[in-house]
């Protein structure tokens, strides 16, 4: 890893192939102002619980898949 240069190079970079529009910015959650976190306290909850449903759905899922494993293999 000696070599520095980049690995776009700025001045060869054809600006006509870039296809993510100039106006696209990743979101950051953690930096959001006051004024933009009106939608992100309203949804929040909302996807907390989504998130911790399909994770208990999934664990619940797994758990009685290898009860179930157990009880037909070891009949």
């Amino acid at each position: 890893m000696e070599n520095s240069e980049p690995l776009i190079n700025p001045e060869t970079l054809d600006e006509s192939k870039n296809l993510v529009p100039k106006n696209l910015v990743p979101l950051n959650l953690w930096e959001l102002k006051a004024d933009e976190t009106g939608a992100l306290r309203f949804v929040a909850p909302f996807l907390a619980r989504l998130i911790f449903l399909h994770i208990f759905v999934l664990q619940y899922v797994e758990v009685s898949g290898v009860l179930t494993f157990v009880l037909i293999f070891f009949q």
